[in-house]
């Protein structure tokens, strides 16, 4: 898992970075050739083919030398290489990062990679010496040929293990098939860990959850895969300073970067959705009849209204004097409607009785979900019941409800 955690940490600054690159420059070729390179690069090393990833990474280096990226394309070159056993060659390419870019965030795991190289190299060498001691020159072939043997297993399970570990321990669940057991062990531990950092990051309440462990961690895998697809990332900033803030543990961290991402993932899709329309209104009464002749503040509060300046910021600079009051379009009253009805979002109008006016201005109002938010309970039932409206046609796409086997 912890390779897992900094291997989703790195891709994540890098890809963060590319697609902050491919927004600021919309129409530059290149931008969006570099992330789409090193993308399908790293997609190579993810899903175990890392031949292609070496041929992809070394393309991405050879047209892009100079990109912010290099020393990332680099290490998971390096990486590539050493699932291919080409240690000296890996080996060489992890060296030249400390040398051409010392600063690197990746020197740390450049540096844990080294050692790993090394220290098997060297284990390997000594076990051959002893062995060389002890039986004597006849037996060096062969056991030669079984150090390597060993040595080659060793490294066979590790690379086993750490392709298990790369993935998600619930989407291995999704996955493969696992006995009722195994399914609820992974469960309760899933979700035993995503309680503490829920309770660290002081999260009121996760809107997606259910209260069904089981129903919980299948609807997240579920919205965390739709994120992934759409390329949803979590705000790196405030990523990594919650993880300094509160002390986070691996597991911990490894949940957090799923919520930030489902968060933002969920969002999004409120943005996208047919808003509300609302009124929203600055209302002042008179105090005597002959006010109407001279219209209290009405020049001012138009010219603020009509040239944008929030009603509610308006509303504060005349206290005791102007009321702000957002309301629903269909609480209005009716000749209210009538005239309200055709105005475009924010545009203003003024209405005039005897007992004051009123500057109105129609708004589309939109849900929006931000971690840690405190929302009002009738906005977080509204989205609640979006979410879950959702998660069910997620599920029906998918051909069915998504269940714990291989289907």
């Amino acid at each position: 898992m912890g390779k897992c955690l900094y291997n989703n940490k790195i891709k994540l600054i890098i890809i963060m970075l590319l697609y902050t690159v491919a927004y600021f420059i919309p129409n530059s070729y290149a931008s969006y050739r570099e992330l789409e390179l090193f993308d399908s690069a790293y997609e190579y090393y993810l899903s175990y083919q890392p031949k292609q990833s070496v041929e992809t990474f070394n393309i991405f280096l050879k047209e892009f030398p100079d990109s912010f990226a290099k020393d990332a394309a680099m290490f998971w070159l390096g990486k590539s290489l050493i699932y291919l056993k080409s240690f000296e060659e890996a080996k060489k390419v992890l060296s030249e990062i400390k040398l051409q870019i010392p600063d690197s965030p990746f020197i740390p795991y450049v540096n844990r990679e080294l050692e790993a190289i090394s220290k098997s190299g060297s284990e390997v060498n000594k076990r051959m010496d002893a062995q060389i001691q002890n039986e004597g020159t006849k037996q060096i072939g062969t056991e030669i040929a079984g150090l390597q043997g060993k040595d080659k297993a060793i490294r066979d399970k590790d690379k086993e293990k750490t392709q298990r570990n790369d993935k998600p321990t619930i989407q291995n669940i999704l996955e493969t098939k696992q006995t009722d057991t195994e399914k609820n062990a992974v469960i309760e531990k899933y979700i035993g860990n995503s309680s503490i950092a829920i309770t660290k990051l002081g999260i009121g309440e996760i809107l997606w959850r259910t209260g069904n462990d089981h129903e919980d961690c299948v609807n997240e895998q579920i919205l965390y895969n739709e994120a992934k697809k759409l390329h949803i990332n979590a705000d790196m900033g405030k990523y990594k300073g919650l993880i300094e803030k509160y002390g986070l543990g691996e597991e911990e961290v490894n949940y957090l970067n799923r919520y930030l991402i489902i968060s933002e993932l969920i969002d999004k899709q409120l943005k996208n959705m047919p808003g509300e329309k609302v009124i929203e209104s600055l209302f002042v009464k008179y105090t005597s009849p002959e006010e109407h002749k001279s219209a209290p503040l009405a020049i001012e509060l138009q010219k603020d209204a009509k040239i944008g300046r929030p009603f509610e910021d308006i509303c504060r600079s005349y206290p005791g004097f102007v009321k702000y009051s957002r309301i629903e379009f269909n609480e209005l009253e009716g000749s209210i409607k009538e005239i309200v009805l055709p105005l475009n979002d924010g545009e203003i109008i003024t209405i005039w009785d005897k007992y004051g006016y009123r500057i109105l201005k129609p708004i589309v109002k939109k849900l929006s979900y931000k971690p840690f938010e405190v929302l009002q309970p009738e906005i977080g039932d509204k989205i609640k019941l979006f979410v879950k409206d959702w998660i069910n046609d997620l599920k029906k796409g998918k051909g069915g409800k998504t269940e714990f086997v291989n289907e």
